[in-house]
């Protein structure tokens, strides 16, 4: 004898939409608590920064110096540290040319250093007294340190409008050879600023009746 099978009927459609509404609030609570949660865990004292490894080019600033300039500026534990503002802060110690910054796990900071190396002397400004004197690394970039650390007494200066300092230095390299049998001390390489400079046909056109 054969069994008939019944077919459920399907729920009204108020009652479908309360079931979905139902498990959507209940997903949007668990995602609320897990994000609590999260966020309570990262503020425990375990994750605050305990430790900065610096690694990388040292000479010029001993690790406790570079440590004491950047610390006060860094802000956050392992988990809210803003790496973008950590690498600026390290950065900004004197000498220190580029920073890379990582975390290791659970709460220490790994540092990557890249230290400026001097190439030439940069005068910025004219030939008053307002003048001011910086520092051209290797990469034709001016920085400002204690011109009193610089151990090579024989650097070359360069003068010149903002921003020419890269080509200025590309120019010296290749006129340097030229002042071997001279004192490097006592070379000044110039560049007057583009609107001091006229082309030669110009100035003879002036300079006729």
């Amino acid at each position: 004898m054969a069994t008939a099978r019944l077919t459920p009927k399907p729920l009204p459609a108020d009652i479908r939409l309360m079931n979905a509404t139902a498990a959507l609030l209940a997903a949007v609570a668990v995602l609320a608590l897990g994000a609590a949660a999260l966020g309570w865990l990262a503020r425990q004292p375990v994750f605050a920064v305990a430790a900065i490894k610096v690694e990388g080019e040292v000479t010029r600033n001993s690790v406790s110096t570079i440590r004491a300039n950047a610390l006060p500026r860094l802000a956050g534990n392992f988990f809210t540290l803003d790496l973008a503002r950590s690498k600026q802060a390290f950065e900004a110690v004197p000498w220190v040319r580029a920073a890379v910054v990582r975390r290791i796990w659970p709460n220490r900071l790994a540092v990557q250093l890249e230290e400026h190396r001097p190439a030439a002397l940069w005068r910025s400004g004219s030939d008053s007294d307002e003048a001011t004197e910086k520092l051209v690394n290797t990469h034709g970039e001016v920085f400002e340190a204690n011109l009193g650390d610089v151990e090579d007494d024989e650097l070359p200066t360069l003068q010149g409008p903002e921003g020419s300092s890269a080509p200025m230095l590309a120019m010296w390299a290749r006129l340097s050879p030229l002042f071997l049998p001279l004192d490097a001390r006592r070379i000044r390489l110039l560049k007057a600023p583009r609107a001091a400079r006229k082309p030669r046909r110009a100035a003879a056109r002036e300079a006729a009746p």
